[in-house]
């Protein structure tokens, strides 16, 4: 995908000054077919991502409690909180089957 300011120019070169397809492809090195799908959009928004809200069994159970943790280590010196590795120990040594980056993942979410 191309980059906005590369968008904007396809545009501008296209419906403002009447350049050819052909001669701003060359210019911009895209193809021809490119500038087209561009130059004859109405408007341009470059598209959201919006992420899936997708079950998790294997962190669902736990995450209250990483939560309720990570609430207390508020309280505390930054030098005795609990890391996201200490905390993915501390799930682990209690039954936790999933992995270290999920426990990462969820809690630099959380923070």
């Amino acid at each position: 995908m191309l980059e906005v300011t590369d968008i904007k120019y396809i545009r501008k070169e296209v419906n403002e000054k009447g350049c050819s397809y052909s001669d701003v492809a060359r210019r911009t090195n895209t193809d021809v077919r490119t500038v087209k799908k561009y130059a004859d959009q109405e408007t341009f928004r470059p598209s959201d991502k919006t992420e899936k809200n997708q079950p998790a069994p294997v962190m669902d159970p736990v995450k209250p409690t990483i939560d309720e943790w990570l609430k207390d280590d508020l309280k505390k010196k930054k030098k005795y909180r609990r890391t996201a590795k200490r905390i993915w120990q501390l799930l682990k040594d209690d039954g936790f089957a999933g992995s270290e980056r999920s426990v990462r993942t969820y809690v630099s979410r959380r923070k």
